[in-house]
């Protein structure tokens, strides 16, 4: 989920997107997000948005799948399996030096 969350973070930054989280919802099973972007359009004047909801086991694992689909959904990301996400995670991790 940190991969993840840095690579949002930098997207949301570079394109000037609003990014706002709402229906924090914890439940038995864990929680529930909804994430929403705002964004000017090409012209400037107009408003467009986009939403990404998720459950996860917690509020983290939540947002970040929740993030995830939001990036994958605006074509920011490739749409991988979680699992293959994290193994990327770990091999990036111990080319840069920096083993768990």
């Amino acid at each position: 989920a940190k991969q993840v969350a840095a690579r949002h973070s930098a997207i949301v930054q570079r394109l000037g997107v609003r990014a706002s989280w709402e229906e924090e919802t914890a439940h038995a099973s864990g929680s529930h997000v909804t994430l929403r972007w705002g964004w000017r359009g090409s012209t400037g004047k107009d408003t467009r948005t986009a939403t990404a909801t998720a459950s996860g086991a917690t509020k983290i694992e939540s947002r970040g799948k929740a993030m995830l689909e939001m990036l994958v959904s605006q074509g920011h990301e490739e749409s991988l399996p979680i699992p293959e996400l994290n193994r990327a995670a770990v091999i990036c991790e111990k080319a840069l030096g920096r083993n768990r």
